[in-house]
């Protein structure tokens, strides 16, 4: 398996293309917001030349989707994210939030493929393993992969950092029950990459924590 991340828009979201020798690919937090992004992304999928199978959003937080609608329509594919997002079209929703924090985005495409805790994301010969990791967001998950030893931490947990509970939706001790008993208990070796900044590994964070 392997990965390529990009810092996409004023926020710097990362976005990651996860690939394998198969050639498939899936996209996870599609963030670009503007031309000159759009294109590195698809000109990275190009020279690759991969084929996305799937774009899987970690939360549903405006910043994580300002590319949704160009990738999903880029690569004629449906949005996935998990169960509990209704939250943000229902009562905080992409064109509130974005009004609220001072930007503007074509709005994504509401989420047809419904994650849940343990759904299985399968691509190429590879596969992530959907983990439901409320507290930044009601619908925040991770996708982890044992095999691989890597987990996709969304706005969770960062490197020496973890995310923010006041918006809508959001839980302090939710927050910290899915990064203390949930993330903190898989293999401490494995690798973090998370919604914003550097990687870094479990045991580490466990040590900043």
């Amino acid at each position: 398996m392997r990965i390529k991340a990009f810092a996409f828009n004023p926020l710097q979201v990362n976005t990651y293309v996860v690939y394998d020798e198969s050639g498939e690919c899936i996209i996870i937090d599609p963030a670009c917001s503007d031309n000159r992004e759009n294109n590195e992304l698809e000109s990275f999928i190009t020279e690759k030349s991969l084929t996305p199978k799937m774009v899987i959003a970690t939360h549903f937080h405006f910043d994580h989707l300002m590319g949704a609608s160009f990738v999903c329509k880029t690569y004629n594919l449906e949005l996935a994210g998990h169960k509990n997002f209704s939250i943000y079209w229902d009562k905080f929703g992409v064109t509130t939030q974005t009004q609220s924090f001072g930007f503007s985005m074509d709005s994504p495409p509401k989420p047809t493929i419904i994650l849940d805790n343990d759904s299985v994301i399968r691509f190429g010969n590879s596969s992530l393993i959907v983990m439901h990791l409320p507290g930044h967001s009601i619908c925040s998950i991770g996708l982890y992969s044992e095999k691989n030893n890597i987990l996709f931490t969304g706005d969770v947990l960062f490197k020496m950092g973890y995310g923010r509970t006041d918006l809508p939706g959001g839980d302090y001790e939710s927050l910290m029950h899915s990064i203390t008993k949930k993330i903190f208990t898989l293999d401490h070796s494995t690798a973090i990459y998370p919604g914003h900044g550097p990687s870094s590994h479990i045991y580490q964070e466990i040590n900043n924590f």
